[in-house]
């Protein structure tokens, strides 16, 4: 895929090595904290592919940035 697109993996909030804040593991507030990942890096629309607890971050990610979301793709859900 990354001979293609851009490819962003990042460690959702309290997964891996990302810090980890006492609160904030809602699948809304994980969304967000993607979509300003996002504005950081430059990109104003992109894909999301999802898998396991991504999936369930990256349906809220599309749900709640419908005009930056420009396909999804979920697979295997908690």
């Amino acid at each position: 895929m990354a001979e293609n697109f851009t490819v962003v993996a990042a460690d959702l909030r309290g997964v891996g090595a990302s810090d980890k804040p006492p609160t904030g593991y809602d699948a809304a507030t994980l969304a967000d904290d993607m979509a300003g990942l996002m504005t950081q890096l430059g990109h104003d629309d992109f894909a999301v592919a999802g898998y396991d607890l991504g999936m369930i971050v990256g349906y809220a990610l599309a749900a709640g940035h419908r005009d930056r979301v420009t396909r999804l793709a979920v697979a295997e859900g908690l």
